[in-house]
């Protein structure tokens, strides 16, 4: 029967058979071997790991929308100009983080269900506006101004909020609005990203 080891340090499992936690390399002196058993406990996703996902997710669905397309091009270079117009802003989200966080942490977590709504279409939009750019190609033009400030709003708006370490909700939304308009695309690419991370973790 297989077995694994728990490692009290970091709480993760690693294969008995190995001398030391293969996730922080500490020794197993003190590690409870647990029979037949696997960790089912969900993987709280680190903040390097989100962003590697990000980056995955985006690149992937940039890769789907600019494939022998004039107007995915266009969008990507007019997607990276808004970008560097808007860079100043991040001073804006570094104070709207840190006042928001307080205002979260003062309601117990509260105040973060009604900022949360309004990305709710946001999201929807973008999915569904990205779903008819790859499907029907004779209205990229159309699409092409109001999803690029789409996905620049409703990036922006989920920058400003505070995180409170959940970064696997805010790296998906990130992933999304970056892939716009391929956010579909970006969208299984994160899931596919997140399942690969929680099988290793097993």
């Amino acid at each position: 029967m297989s077995a694994i080891k728990k490692c009290e340090f970091c709480g993760k499992w690693s294969a008995r058979t190995l001398d030391a936690c293969r996730h922080c390399g500490e020794t197993f002196s003190n590690a409870q071997t647990h029979e037949g058993t696997i960790n089912i406990q969900p993987h709280i996703m680190s903040l390097a790991e989100a962003n590697y996902i990000l980056i995955f997710s985006a690149r992937t669905a940039q890769t789907a929308y600019m494939q022998n397309s004039f107007w995915g091009k266009a969008y990507f270079f007019l997607d990276a100009a808004l970008r560097f117009i808007l860079m100043p802003l991040i001073l804006l989200q570094l104070i709207s983080t840190f006042v928001l966080g307080i205002v979260v942490q003062i309601t117990c977590g509260l105040a973060l269900l009604p900022m949360s709504i309004p990305w709710i279409p946001m999201m929807l939009l973008m999915l569904g506006g990205s779903r008819l750019w790859m499907a029907v190609p004779v209205l990229r033009p159309v699409l092409l101004l109001p999803l690029l400030l789409l996905a620049h709003i409703a990036e922006k708006y989920v920058a400003f909020l505070p995180s409170m370490g959940e970064w696997d909700s805010r790296m998906m939304k990130l992933a999304i609005c970056h892939g716009c308009p391929a956010s579909h695309i970006a969208m299984n690419s994160w899931s596919a990203g997140r399942h690969l991370i929680d099988r290793e973790e097993i």
